[in-house]
């Protein structure tokens, strides 16, 4: 096993290790280790490999790949105690109040969350803080041997970007001896690399929708079953879903491995994801006080309001069900114009995405993220798009996304709302508007 040997690696600081008379000069330096690392590991996709949201054939190959990187790593789930969570939407929100109640309560307790909003440490979390960004140079570097050994002996390939991510995560919360670890699944269920933990104590699965239905199967039926891979043996299980088919396919997983399966009622969104965070909470034997502070727990591009006059509010929904989550949230918002800063995903339902928005949008402003390794819908095909529904609504189609925002506060006036919505992509970049990567990296929060 590769990860256990001693071998000499190279030392990155953390800014907290130096003297504050040098700390600037140390803190650019520990960014650009942290800045080379990322790009290491974003690098990786330009290399042959299986790809999980395209090559369907044989999918149980995602999973004994991500065994075999975890085991050139020593194992690092080994020991940890693991509550995991799946679902279409609300699932990071679920993920983040739960860990939160758990830290509360006096455990160490770690977070694996996806995608990042605006720079990559915001995936890995323990207690209240980020992995430090010299910490994450420092694994990166560590893992980079098992990673190579990976590529050149693993009969299954070398693993992801998600997969290697997974084990960054697993590392850093088996070195800060957490006591709990909080998973969010990434995509689906059963063969999500999340999905290599054997014993997790509690598993959840919020709501089932039609994200990725070209991935994980062209019926909701065959999505729940697709989820429902999460539930194991020792575990107990929770939802949230509320039609009977589905919860059936539930029941039936949950009665082959005789584990207790309990269905949590709420009202909106917003109600029903803590409602479900209070069950698991309750379960583990968090207090009601831990549990509300829990509750509290918020993360980025989750309808945030990021500026209140004229109030922008940023949220990273990317189907038709999480826009309509938005839809329903906008009811309890005050503003006279609703400006609706837009960009979506070359892979994602954006009619059905534009069919919820549309009545409720005053003036669109249709543009793209940046980021090159995901396709976008073209701008002014969204355009076309929106004409076909409301021809008389003002739109305007803009390739910067920063132009874009410009444009629509311009516009707004104190009364107004710009909404930011259709990828987390978007979400993220435009964020950093108001709170710049820098700032995240420096405190490791993504709130003042």
């Amino acid at each position: 096993m590769l990860f256990p040997r001693k071998r000499e690696t190279k030392y990155l600081p953390t800014t907290d290790e130096i003297p504050t008379f040098v700390g600037m000069t140390i803190e650019k330096m520990t960014f650009q280790n942290y800045y080379s690392a990322v790009r290491y590991l974003e690098g990786l996709a330009n290399l042959p490999a299986r790809d999980y949201q395209r090559q369907r054939t044989n999918p149980d190959v995602y999973l004994k790949r991500t065994g075999y990187f975890l085991r050139l790593i020593g194992n690092p789930d080994k020991d940890l105690k693991f509550v995991h969570i799946a679902g279409t939407a609300g699932k990071g929100s679920v993920a983040s109040k739960v860990q939160a109640g758990l830290s509360a309560t006096g455990y160490k307790t770690g977070l694996f969350t996806s995608p990042f909003a605006t720079t990559s440490i915001e995936k890995i979390k323990v207690d209240n803080f980020y992995i430090a960004p010299g910490e994450f140079a420092n694994l990166v570097e560590k893992l980079k041997p098992a990673i190579d050994e990976a590529y050149k002996k693993s009969l299954h390939g070398g693993p992801s970007y998600f997969e290697i991510f997974v084990g960054l995560a697993l590392s850093y919360f088996k070195e800060q001896k957490c006591k709990w670890v909080v998973l969010e699944a990434g995509l689906g269920g059963r063969y999500d690399a999340t999905n290599i933990i054997k014993r997790p104590k509690v598993t959840a699965i919020t709501n089932v929708g039609r994200d990725h239905l070209n991935v994980l199967g062209m019926t909701l039926n065959e999505v729940a079953k697709d989820k429902a891979g999460i539930i194991k043996n020792g575990s107990k299980f929770f939802t949230a879903e509320t039609r009977s088919d589905l919860q059936k396919i539930f029941k039936l997983t949950c009665s082959r491995l005789n584990i207790p399966m309990k269905i949590i009622g709420g009202g909106d969104h917003i109600e029903s994801n803590n409602n479900l965070a209070i069950a698991i909470l309750e379960s583990l034997g968090v207090r009601s006080k831990e549990t509300n502070l829990g509750l509290k727990s918020k993360l980025p591009c989750r309808f945030e309001t990021v500026q209140k006059s004229p109030r922008v509010i940023l949220d990273g929904a990317h189907n038709p069900d999480k826009v309509g989550a938005v839809v329903e949230s906008l009811k309890f918002v005050k503003f006279k114009r609703l400006h609706l800063v837009f960009g979506v995903s070359l892979d994602k339902d954006a009619r059905g995405m534009l069919k919820k928005l549309i009545p409720q949008v005053d003036t669109f402003y249709v543009t793209r993220f940046q980021m090159p390794f995901r396709k976008v819908h073209e701008p002014e095909a969204l355009i076309d798009l929106i004409g076909r529904y409301k021809p008389v609504l003002h739109k305007q189609a803009y390739l910067d996304p920063f132009q874009a925002l410009d444009e629509a506060l311009k516009r707004a006036n104190k009364d107004d709302l710009v909404l930011v919505t259709g990828s987390f992509y978007l979400t993220g970049e435009l964020r950093a508007r108001w709170y710049s990567e820098e700032k995240v990296l420096r405190t490791r929060r993504s709130f003042s």
